[in-house]
């Protein structure tokens, strides 16, 4: 699982170590690729990148040809995801070079990068001077919502008497 929030240097090569525990739960269900599958967040808003294990793409895909999507809206996702995938191998040390359009778009001059757990199939790369303050946000947005997940109470496949 992806969960925590893990600053890492930015070297002059524009490598950062992705966090230990992000890089096991990606190999370990043994992808053919060794690294991540990269793309900018869905959210406009966000100026932040989505990252995943490679094999996570196909479910993706499967998932907007299968979902209750109009063709447009289904079209319409798969351009803004697809077409900006970055594959980025994980070197000996762990580490992943940072792309100019990934470092442009999340607004890294050098310095740091935040690695954001999103669960089971996501994480995300944050500026960490941007994530603090959207970190804060959220966690006021996701309010009584979040306490009735963690206390089970927002499930709507209740069975009577649950």
């Amino acid at each position: 699982m992806f969960f925590g929030t893990h600053i890492a240097k930015i070297d002059s090569k524009n490598r950062a170590s992705v966090p230990a525990a992000f890089r096991n739960h990606i190999l370990e269900s043994g992808p053919a690729f060794k690294g991540v599958a990269v793309f900018p967040s869905l959210k406009a808003e966000d100026p932040a990148y989505i990252g995943c294990n490679p094999d996570y793409l196909s479910t993706l895909d499967r998932r907007i040809r299968e979902g209750d999507f109009d063709p447009e809206v289904a079209d319409a996702i798969a351009d803004a995801v697809f077409p900006y995938v970055e594959m980025l191998n994980f070197d000996d040390g762990g580490r992943v070079v940072l792309s100019k359009d990934l470092r442009a778009h999340v607004g890294l001059d050098g310095g740091e990068v935040a690695f954001v757990g999103k669960g089971v199939q996501t994480f995300e790369i944050w500026s960490p001077a941007v994530r603090g303050p959207r970190a804060k946000a959220s966690r006021e947005k996701a309010g009584a919502g979040a306490l009735a997940i963690m206390f089970d109470r927002g499930r709507s496949n209740r069975e009577p008497g649950e």
